[in-house]
């Protein structure tokens, strides 16, 4: 069975999609609020094996540092530190078997949920639709997410969709990302795109679907120009990924197809 899923906010995470995930035979991809102009950047306008290894790359890069510390920054005042854990959720791989798959050209950081603390900082945000902010949110974490300011309009929407997520708390950062994808373009449009842009994360807010209690679409928001380390060693610069070099060598071969 092949399902793609493109509804918004998405099924991954309900009890629809829990069901045909326990069928051995449904490969299930999040679509999500992608559209058509996107589709075309994401799959044909860069060499898809180059997209696929570079996230084989850095995603076995993630699972050899696990329990290691990880810090993000931004310009725009992200600052947020964590130790790394197993990696979890769905495939960004080739859908040669039954599961689920995201779109490629991100990879997802899982961090262990009560060692996140800092601050971080977002520009748009899926809480129950997706938009762009005119004052970014301003989150506070220690191991839970402690306060949210800013948002203007759009802050009583995310307090809303927190609570949601969490059973009525903040709940925790569930998950950080990293884009890389050349051709995708950062429109405000979409979700699914935007964090596949060079540079930018999606952060998870909530509870994760693999915790009890968790499993609705969480609320995410996403950040730009990121820069990550793991231990002393800073994989991503301003939005670039520097290292290890493998890695690097491989991104610097990502490019846009043109025509």
């Amino acid at each position: 069975d092949a399902w793609i899923d493109l509804c918004m906010p998405y099924m991954a995470g309900a009890a629809v999609y829990d069901s045909a995930m326990k069928n051995g035979r449904t490969r299930y991809f999040l679509g999500a609020d992608i559209g058509a102009d996107g589709i075309v950047r994401i799959f044909s306008k860069a060499d898809l094996d180059q997209v696929f290894f570079v996230s084989d790359l850095f995603n076995a890069l993630l699972a050899e540092s696990a329990g290691k510390q990880c810090r993000f920054t931004t310009p725009l005042g992200t600052d947020v530190r964590f130790q790394l854990a197993d990696p979890e959720g769905l495939a960004i791989e080739r859908a040669k078997k039954p599961g689920g798959y995201f779109v490629p050209g991100t990879v997802m950081v899982i961090p262990e949920l009560e060692s996140v603390k800092g601050t971080v900082v977002c520009e748009s945000t899926f809480h129950e639709y997706y938009t762009t902010l005119g004052e970014p949110y301003r989150f506070e974490v220690d191991g839970k997410i402690q306060s949210v300011t800013g948002g203007g309009a759009e802050h009583k929407v995310i307090d809303r969709a927190l609570k949601r997520a969490g059973n009525g708390e903040y709940g925790n950062i569930v998950h950080f990302t990293c884009g890389y994808h050349p051709a995708a373009r950062f429109t405000g449009q979409s979700f699914i795109e935007d964090q596949r842009v060079i540079g930018c994360n999606a952060v998870g807010l909530g509870l994760p679907q693999w915790v009890d209690g968790g499993g609705e679409n969480h609320p995410d928001c996403v950040m730009k120009e990121q820069s990550f380390w793991i231990d002393d060693e800073q994989i991503i610069a301003d939005g670039a990924i520097v290292a290890p070099p493998d890695l690097a060598d491989a991104v610097r071969e990502l490019k846009p197809v043109y025509g």
